[in-house]
């Protein structure tokens, strides 16, 4: 995305195979499980992994 603001996440969906995360424009973005596992140690995952245990509970 090339905004400088940050799109709202309305709801993501833990799916067999990967992640949707759906924005409040419209928008939905599919990231497969070789991705996520591939950018774990990125900056932007670690927040996510130090803040939510995964899977929710």
């Amino acid at each position: 995305m090339s905004r400088s603001d940050n799109p709202r996440i309305v709801f993501s969906e833990r799916l067999p195979d990967g992640i949707m995360v759906h924005f409040a424009d419209g928008l939905s973005v599919y990231f497969p499980v070789e991705f996520l596992l591939e950018h774990r140690e990125s900056y932007a995952t670690r927040v996510f992994r130090d803040e939510l245990p995964w899977p929710a509970e």
